[in-house]
């Protein structure tokens, strides 16, 4: 639990209190940041090892924009279709009926949530690009240059 604890006090800077305290309650804090991680670690893998380990034709700009797009477009969809699958469940949050039930607070809530892992999803890819594109066959220098051939 104390990584859930350490991810709920990240999110806690940019995601509803009360989105933010359904997701901790229902454990889906770490499977979503987890989610959000492989799928940028997944992108940068077919970008960098399948794709460009076959052919040097896919080593553009273009292409790495593209892959990057793909993969937080897949963490949004993830995240969105959580949320909501979790709110048609219409499970209370205690016997109490005036506390209501989880993941009340709407498909705007969803969609900001769903936008902001979207938005560390394709930081991630960005760095992990960074960091890794060196040991890439033809894409060494995307997204740019910057350490390997500054001269």
């Amino acid at each position: 639990m104390a990584l859930e604890d350490s991810l709920y006090s990240f999110y806690e800077f940019f995601v509803s209190d009360d989105l933010l305290r359904d997701l901790y309650q229902q454990e889906l804090l770490t499977p979503l940041t987890v989610s959000a991680t492989a799928i940028a670690l997944l992108g940068m893998t077919l970008y960098y090892y399948v794709l460009n380990g076959k052919r040097p034709k896919y080593d553009g700009m273009g292409q790495w924009l593209l892959v990057w797009l793909v993969s937080g477009v897949a963490t949004f969809l993830v995240v969105l279709i959580t949320c909501i699958q979790k709110a048609m469940q219409e499970e209370p949050r205690s016997a109490n009926p005036d506390d209501g039930l989880f993941f009340d607070q709407g498909t705007g809530a969803f969609i900001v949530f769903s936008l902001e892992l979207m938005v560390i999803t394709m930081l991630l890819f960005f760095i992990f690009s960074v960091f890794l594109k060196r040991w890439s066959t033809h894409a060494k220098i995307r997204p740019f240059l910057w350490p390997d051939r500054i001269r």
